[in-house]
């Protein structure tokens, strides 16, 4: 369930989703112009490592990048919001549904029973290394991207305003935090 296709706008669109870092994306599923066959191979830091079966690549999908040739995939921008917002806002949108059988039933109720403690900051799966003080474990963030430059915006950042300005070398970007929605949109 961490892996879906379709065309999305005209566009051939893959769209991933890791539980464990709570983290959606999507990209233009061509690696250096060529068509791939994604899978999930393993977690690694707390988020998803695919494999493309066509150039044995393996890609981190938080980076996007590809472990051997360094390429990158391109990204497309994404919201993360509940189902309910999505519904709300996107009557027509598509809904990737995943149908367990018996064995990723029991996998998944064992991992819905986990990953409240993980959200929380009760890693999982310890497999990060790299210590951040800035954030408590587990508060939501939103990532913004723009070029080369990257900037993250914790979810108790809006707590004083539901509007944030950032600067991105020229450019300004307007973060807005949508309560009835619980979401960000730039």
């Amino acid at each position: 369930p961490h892996i879906a296709g379709d065309m999305v706008g005209g566009q051939d669109t893959v769209m991933t989703y890791c539980a464990l870092s709570n983290l959606p994306m999507a990209f233009n599923p061509k690696l250096n112009g060529q068509d791939t066959n994604f899978r999930v191979i393993a977690q690694t830091s707390n988020n998803l490592i695919f494999t493309d079966r066509n150039s044995g690549e393996l890609i981190q999908q938080i980076t996007a990048t590809a472990e051997y040739s360094q390429s990158m995939l391109d990204e497309y921008p994404v919201q993360r919001m509940p189902y309910g917002s999505f519904k709300q806002l996107y009557p027509k949108g598509k809904v990737f549904q995943f149908k367990p059988n018996l064995l990723d039933e029991l996998t998944l109720k064992l991992f819905d029973a986990a990953i409240p403690a993980h959200y929380e900051g009760n890693v999982m799966f310890p497999t990060l290394s790299m210590t951040d003080n800035r954030l408590a474990n587990g508060e939501a963030i939103w990532g913004l991207k723009e070029g080369n430059k990257q900037a993250a915006i914790a979810k108790s950042a809006f707590d004083k305003s539901p509007v944030i300005k950032l600067k991105f070398d020229d450019r300004e970007i307007i973060a807005v935090w949508f309560e009835e929605f619980e979401t960000v949109g730039a």
